[in-house]
């Protein structure tokens, strides 16, 4: 396995300086709509197989 020349005499360590956690609200929003889209697909979905099931209720009782 090679070392990378330009790494090897390297004793540079990487320094990460972190932000406050500031959140506005479109980074909320970022979140929650996908969220809010998945329940409507899935409502939409429960609504189209029990139409498409049927579930009894239409018919006229013998």
């Amino acid at each position: 396995m090679a070392l990378d020349p330009s790494r090897a005499g390297s004793s540079e360590e990487r320094t990460v300086s972190y932000q406050p956690e500031e959140r506005y609200w479109t980074d909320y929003l970022r979140i929650a709509l996908p969220v809010i889209g998945l329940l409507v697909l899935i409502g939409l979905l429960w609504y189209w197989a029990s139409a498409l099931i049927g579930d009894g209720e239409s018919q006229p009782p013998p």
